[in-house]
């Protein structure tokens, strides 16, 4: 017997499964009125290994947040106009740890300071946070934030870096004796958190962009102002869980991201799932494979729109991934001959 899905926009998707004794009255099962089935009648109609695995992995994606819809950005103008607003944001999210931060944005470096006093006062939950270089880094998880504000107006953004970034000054007994072992455990880090197997640094960038959501609270006393979280890769993922759990919920703009575990989104309030569509925006160069491990596990996937466009194509995957923002560019200026397919955009509505 196959297994049946109902799926609706507005509820999860049910499973039923005739194959299993009890979902329906046995007598429909065994085809007869009154009749009783057999055990081996009872064991052939029940689904094989594969089937429950199938089926488990397929209940789990339908009673998660997450619900597909695919648009087309037909009009080139405008794609290259949304990449252009996009850009400087992704500028800002590949400096993070060069030393200095692109224009229009100016670092705010004693809101980078005051949150890492926050995150590490009396027994604080991160004692390896620490600032360098105007940036908020942690030795142990690779997590690394900073602070920046536009020059011309109140409009503020918490910027999260790509994985390993907080390892840019040795800071445990692993770093600083045994250098050869520091790249191999940078690795495994990263690449559990790219497939929704580690949180670690998924809950700093969360408390971090908390704390940063009451610093300018307390401190603007009322002045307009905006606060939007940017990250590339691993830094991108870390944008998406902070802004799908404040209070109230953040705008964030990814690059290359990576993805979550929804077990991890239990306690996300359920509006700023609900508004993801609205609250994220994923911007990806085809071709680059660290988005495609959205799907990997049963449980991992993206929010928010996702928008796919064509890059430079003489360049390799690996520099479509590490510099977004030179194919944004690429993209931006119209190179005909390379952008005969139109992008398209992914919306998963959490």
């Amino acid at each position: 017997m196959g297994v049946s899905v109902n799926v609706s926009p507005s509820a999860p998707a049910y499973f039923h499964n005739p194959g299993f004794v009890g979902d329906q009255d046995a007598s429909d099962i065994a085809g007869g009125a009154g009749a009783s089935p057999s055990r081996a009648e009872q064991f052939s109609a029940a689904p094989s290994r594969a089937q429950r695995a199938r089926a488990s992995r397929r209940e789990r994606r339908a009673n998660n947040p997450s619900r597909y819809y695919v648009n087309q950005d037909a009009d080139p103008a405008a794609r290259r106009c949304r990449l252009a607003e996009a850009l400087p944001y992704c500028e800002l999210a590949e400096s993070i740890g060069s030393g200095s931060v692109p224009q229009p944005w100016v670092r705010v470096t004693r809101f980078n300071e005051a949150l890492v006093d926050k995150l590490t006062q009396g027994q604080g939950r991160y004692p390896k946070i620490y600032v360098d270089d105007g940036v908020i880094k942690d030795g142990a998880s690779g997590f690394s934030a900073q602070v920046v504000r536009h020059k011309d107006k109140n409009e503020y953004v918490l910027v999260f870096g790509d994985s390993g970034k907080g390892w840019a000054k040795p800071r445990s007994l692993v770093d600083k004796v045994v250098g050869l072992a520091t790249p191999f455990a940078k690795g495994i880090t990263a690449g559990l958190s790219a497939v929704g197997l580690s949180m670690r640094s998924y809950d700093q960038a969360k408390v971090t962009a908390s704390e940063l959501q009451r610093l300018l609270g307390r401190t603007l006393a009322g002045k307009s102002h905006t606060l939007t979280l940017v990250g590339r890769g691993q830094g991108g993922a870390d944008a998406q869980f902070a802004a799908l759990h404040a209070t109230p919920a953040l705008r964030a703009k990814v690059f290359a991201s990576t993805q979550h575990n929804f077990a991890w989104f239990g306690n996300a309030p359920s509006d700023n799932l609900d508004r993801s569509k609205d609250l994220i925006e994923q911007y990806s160069v085809r071709g680059d494979p660290v988005p495609a491990l959205r799907g990997l596990l049963g449980s991992n996937e993206g929010f928010g729109t996702a928008y796919h466009f064509d890059g430079d194509t003489t360049k390799g995957f690996f520099h479509k991934h590490e510099r977004v923002a030179a194919h944004m560019k690429f993209q931006i200026e119209g190179d005909r001959s390379t952008h005969s397919a139109p992008a398209t955009s992914r919306i998963a509505i959490g």
